[in-house]
């Protein structure tokens, strides 16, 4: 169980002579996810996050000469609702460990603490790919993020798909992907799109992506063909993509960062406060307490302009 960091927890930089101590982490490593998810500001009295989607009007219908136009109207979709959570985390040092201190590494956990919220943030956010195909987690239509039958909102019994399955990443698939984003209805079931944008993968697939997207004849043959794929897309590896040492290594096409109702994907984070700090001193035992704080949801609200394959 941890308890407060004292001189007993710094025992070895008290009774031995080292010439260096250092961090086993890297609180200098970039962030990553904002690159790619959307970030959304909420209402700040709220402890929710709302968001509404809005449909239009179906084809025109013919009309004869002397008769009046058909009659159509335009609708509400279904809201969803992501509620706020807080995280928090705090560290104290007893008073003895502050004054007997020989190698100042009080003075380091100031910046590791702040190294445990960013990469807090990051499994928080990155998670929404790892589940994104679990039928336990799931978006307004009651699908999961990727599922072959996601439900238009105002066309009763038509659906569209945003999965490949359990596919390898190979040009003839990552093509597959760019035809689901072309050929994606709208809740009318009107033909619409979204623009393929960024290829997110773990790091096991690095290779794979910078071959197909960096090759300027076709990958993995000898025949003298063009790479269609050259430059296409953005490529985006994320360490916190989850996957099995031995494959299969999940993949996703998706759109960019924009907002709702343009051509974006609609995966999103939204903060109330990030890196709050509260620093204080117990009068009664001299001991010092560091916390921080931050307020966020996060999830998605649509599957269109997001593209997944489990790997194979």
């Amino acid at each position: 169980m941890a308890t407060i960091n004292s001189t007993n927890n710094l025992f070895q930089s008290q009774s031995k002579v080292l010439w260096k101590v250092f961090e086993k982490t890297t609180p200098d490593a970039p962030p990553i996810w904002d690159k790619w998810f959307n970030e959304w500001e909420g209402d700040p009295q709220r402890s929710f996050f709302q968001i509404l989607p809005f449909y239009g009007f179906g084809p025109l219908a013919l009309k004869y000469e002397g008769q009046a136009p058909a009659l159509d109207q335009a609708g509400e979709g279904t809201a969803s609702m992501f509620p706020y959570s807080t995280y928090s985390l705090k560290y104290g040092i007893t008073q003895e460990a502050n004054d007997e201190d020989p190698y100042k590494i009080n003075g380091k956990l100031p910046r590791m603490l702040r190294f445990a919220e960013d990469q807090t943030v990051e499994l928080l956010l990155w998670n929404q790919f790892n589940q994104a195909f679990n039928a336990g987690v799931v978006i307004w239509d009651g699908q999961p993020l990727c599922s072959t039958a996601h439900l238009l909102a105002s066309s009763p019994g038509a659906t569209y798909s945003n999965s490949l399955g359990a596919v390898a990443l190979t040009p003839e698939t990552l093509q597959q992907a760019e035809i689901l984003l072309a050929t994606l209805p709208d809740d009318r079931n009107l033909a619409t799109f979204r623009t393929p944008k960024d290829l997110v993968g773990p790091p096991p697939l690095q290779k794979t992506i910078e071959e197909i997207l960096g090759s300027a004849y076709y990958p993995y043959t000898n025949e003298n063909r063009i790479n269609v794929q050259q430059d296409k897309l953005e490529p985006l590896i994320s360490r916190y993509i989850t996957y099995a040492a031995t494959g299969p290594y999940p993949w996703f096409v998706t759109a960019g960062k924009g907002e709702p109702g343009t051509d974006a994907h609609l995966v999103f984070a939204s903060f109330k406060h990030r890196h709050r700090q509260k620093i204080w001193l117990d009068d009664d035992t001299g001991n010092i307490y560091h916390k921080t704080e931050m307020r966020l949801t996060q999830g998605a609200a649509d599957g269109r302009g997001f593209v997944g394959s489990m790997g194979a």
